[in-house]
């Protein structure tokens, strides 16, 4: 029969997460059909990436065309000043269209990802914003360890932190904790490693200072699912299979091409068919 269990997002998302997210990274690393439906789905869903497009409405703001026609190109102009430099990238290496790439792959590949929204002034750049992302695994909960009951952490009081998202006590997010390293590192186990809380919202504009980009797929979920964790099993079954064919072809045409019986190597029709059948799998 179908054997069966179950739980809250919690149980059956954020506890598995890890493992989930190591297994869809190692695929994507190895197993190229995993590689090609990754990129495949980056490239057909951001394809050249998110523009803008205003269009001013000339009527409610009392301006003939010709002049809602030279601010919308300076709205233009001015965000490609800023876009198209990879000084929007906290890093300084990608510029926005590239960030938009790599944010939308590492949310399909980890099952979500994260990006800062700072201020930082730099010669040569008129605009403060700069955007860092963030990689999964670097949000985590302090010490490694889910707060599930009210407590303090580093003066602040907080209700519960799962998978480094803390949340009050309705159930919104608040802020999220980021470790200074990556939990996979080998630093880790060298020198102090901090966390540093950060706010979801800024607390007098409002402002987005995370954004968090993943796909609920259950309500009261605070960390997003790898795109290719459904068919993980499958995937390891397919590999397998065809090593196994592999190993077997190669194995029997070892066994003709070095058998006294056929002769010589590739020297009789048998071991020629063989070696094409192996070929061809």
């Amino acid at each position: 029969g179908w054997m069966y269990y179950g739980g809250d997002a919690k149980r059956d998302i954020e506890d598995n997460i890890n493992t989930l997210r190591q297994r869809s990274r190692d695929a994507y690393m190895g197993v190229p059909t995993a590689t090609a439906a990754l990129k495949t789905l980056r490239t057909n869903t951001v394809a050249a990436g998110l523009t803008p497009t205003p269009q001013l409405d000339g009527e409610y703001l009392r301006m003939d065309v010709d002049r809602i026609a030279e601010l919308q190109a300076g709205i233009v102009r001015e965000w490609n000043l800023w876009a198209k430099s990879p000084m929007c990238d906290a890093d300084g290496l990608d510029n926005f269209y590239q960030l938009q790439q790599l944010a939308y792959l590492s949310a399909q590949m980890n099952g979500d990802a994260f990006a800062l929204l700072q201020t930082e002034n730099e010669p040569g750049m008129p605009y403060s914003l700069r955007v860092r992302l963030i990689e999964a695994d670097r949000v985590c909960s302090p010490n490694l360890t889910d707060v599930l009951t009210p407590t303090t952490i580093e003066g602040y009081s907080v209700y519960r932190i799962v998978q480094g998202v803390e949340t009050d006590e309705r159930g919104k997010v608040v802020a999220y904790w980021i470790c200074s390293r990556h939990p996979l590192a080998a630093e880790m186990q060298n020198g102090a490693t901090t966390w540093t809380r950060v706010q979801a919202r800024g607390d007098k504009t409002g402002r987005r200072n995370v954004l968090h980009i993943m796909q609920r797929e259950r309500a009261g979920q605070v960390r997003g699912v790898p795109v290719l964790a459904p068919v993980l099993e499958s995937l390891l079954r397919a590999v397998q299979l065809h090593l196994d064919r592999r190993a077997c072809g190669a194995f029997r045409v070892g066994a003709v091409l070095f058998s006294n019986q056929h002769g010589p190597l590739g020297a009789t029709d048998t071991a020629a068919q063989l070696l094409n059948e192996w070929k061809e799998h």
